[in-house]
């Protein structure tokens, strides 16, 4: 890669995306793990058939609905790592991180969500790319739904998880002063944790016994802050606890199955008191289950660093913001060509084999289109910011 080029790519991506050799890849592999947990939950099979609820489904969506909060608990992971100390200036550092975001994230969601209102015809399966043309009116009502009222409109339906992110970067300043090395502060968010999971536990009854036990949830923060926040307590626990790996790996292996089992229990008694009809309220990131297991499976995980150095793992988890870009619009325009076919050669998911089989077949064909197209898109990027870059560069000349 030539010089320049580099440098516009770590415009682009920002240094410590960029510079993926040194990266830690026991997160990486994480980061790949919730990508590939994303694509299957939505490409999910249904779990009850004719009123009978599959235990090989149930099972198999117990094991991806971890898909979300590990992205969440990555990014708090690495949010708080300049302002944990006790003489750092957190507007100064918020003032990085806002530009981060802006370059990292912002700019590429509009640009594809300008891609999208236009070309909406296509992705539905309405018309051919070239009778797709520029809509100005698609365009202003998609931006103004995404950014003025946090909503990800139509096709752009799953970049919700990006308006959330914006909203924690609003919180930033206030999630800083929680998330400390100090004892004192490490007392008082460990409490905010205990009191989330409690409202947890409480809504998990609620749905469970159909009675109202009243909005608890509503006395705490947003649910998405409570995993970014037990995403630093990740980064405390592992940099400032004293915990061997071994033990942290040990740990994080009975969180993660103990979450599992009850979450997986926990559901299937609720389909057969409450009927198969009613939802699957367990699998959300608001049940309690939800906090064991991504948990446990990022401590399990996160216990390997340092044992993986295949530089392999960074260069595919550079991609996986652009896979979730780009996965359901492809979703949304192969599934009713792909979808009924793999199922049916799968013999219609019969058994545990065929279901792995279909997320399997499935989820790697949609993960390595979208791969390429994020690869496409970022280049195309990269080189309207180069060509950009160098009018500024003549212009101040």
């Amino acid at each position: 890669m030539s010089h320049k080029k580099s440098d516009v790519l770590h415009f682009i991506l920002g240094e410590e995306t960029m510079n993926y050799k040194k990266r830690d890849m026991s997160i990486e592999i994480i980061r790949i793990i919730a990508c590939v947990l994303v694509v299957f939950a939505h490409i999910q099979i249904a779990i009850n058939v004719e009123g009978v609820t599959r235990v090989d489904r149930l099972l198999f969506a117990t094991a991806i609905s971890d898909n979300v909060p590990l992205f969440f608990m990555i990014s708090g992971y690495f949010l708080f790592t300049k302002t944990d100390g006790d003489t750092v200036d957190i507007l100064s550092v918020y003032w990085q991180k806002l530009k981060s975001l802006l370059r990292n994230v912002l700019v590429p969601i509009t640009l594809l969500i300008i891609i999208i209102a236009c070309i909406e015809g296509f992705i539905k399966n309405e018309c051919s790319l070239s009778e797709c043309t520029f809509n100005i009116e698609s365009i202003k009502t998609y931006l103004y739904n995404f950014y003025c009222k946090q909503y990800a409109y139509d096709r752009a339906g799953h970049f919700w998880y990006i308006c959330s992110y914006m909203r924690i970067f609003v919180w930033f300043p206030a999630l800083a002063m929680l998330c400390k090395k100090d004892k004192n502060v490490t007392k008082a968010r460990r409490l905010l944790i205990l009191l989330s999971f409690i409202v947890m536990i409480l809504h998990d009854i609620s749905n469970f016994t159909g009675a109202d036990y009243g909005s608890y949830e509503t006395m705490i923060f947003d649910k998405n802050m409570i995993y970014v926040i037990l995403g630093y307590e990740m980064y405390h626990i592992f940099n400032y606890g004293s915990f061997s790996m071994i033990k942290l790996r040990k740990y994080g292996a009975i969180l993660y199955g103990t979450g599992f089992f009850l979450r997986a229990g926990l559901q299937y008694i609720y389909y057969q008191v409450q009927g198969t009809e009613n939802g699957s309220p367990f699998f959300g990131m608001e049940s309690f289950t939800c906090i064991l297991t991504a948990f446990g499976a990022f401590m399990f995980w996160h216990s390997f660093k340092g044992k993986v150095s295949s530089k392999v793992w960074g260069f595919i988890g550079k991609y996986t913001l652009y896979i979730y870009m780009f996965h359901a619009m492809v979703i949304d325009k192969l599934n009713d060509i792909m979808y009924w076919n793999i199922y049916g050669k799968m013999g219609d998911c019969s058994n545990i084999f065929t279901v792995i089989g279909f997320y399997l077949t499935y989820g790697s064909c949609i993960i390595a289109i979208s791969f390429v197209l994020g690869f496409i898109f970022e280049r195309i990027y990269a080189g309207i910011l180069y060509g950009l870059s160098k009018c500024i560069k003549i212009k101040q000349k």
